[in-house]
């Protein structure tokens, strides 16, 4: 019996790492600091917006949540909207509107979970 509870845990464990889905990372190769809102597919299929993560110049990091878990997704298909904060004007932005907090976002479509912002004044 302890056996069977045994192997129905790790099953379980299976399962979750299974739709852990493929960790959202961005890359700041920019000489300017940067703050990203992003839209996104969370494992479970429905479409989440979160903001803001603030990055360094040259920083890369994998997105948290508040709640200190990995944003996550399996869809190959994102949107983020990225501005400098250094009162520069540089920003990322597409075709996509999409509300994050209180703010109207025009947002780019990324096709990969792992996105690079590079500026044109470095």
């Amino acid at each position: 019996m302890f056996d069977l509870a045994l192997q129905s845990a790790r099953i379980g464990q299976l399962v979750r790492q299974a739709n852990c889905g493929t960790a959202i990372e961005f890359t700041n190769s920019c000489a300017h600091p940067v703050q990203i809102a992003i839209m996104y597919q969370d494992v479970s299929g429905q479409w989440a917006r979160e903001g803001w993560w603030s990055f360094s110049s040259r920083e890369t990091s994998t997105l948290q949540l508040t709640n200190g878990n990995t944003v996550s997704t399996n869809n190959a298909r994102m949107y983020f909207y990225a501005e400098a904060t250094d009162g520069s004007g540089v920003v990322w932005n597409g075709a996509t509107r999409a509300n994050v907090g209180a703010r109207s976002l025009a947002m780019q479509e990324a096709r990969s979970a792992g996105v690079n912002l590079t500026c044109n004044d470095d």
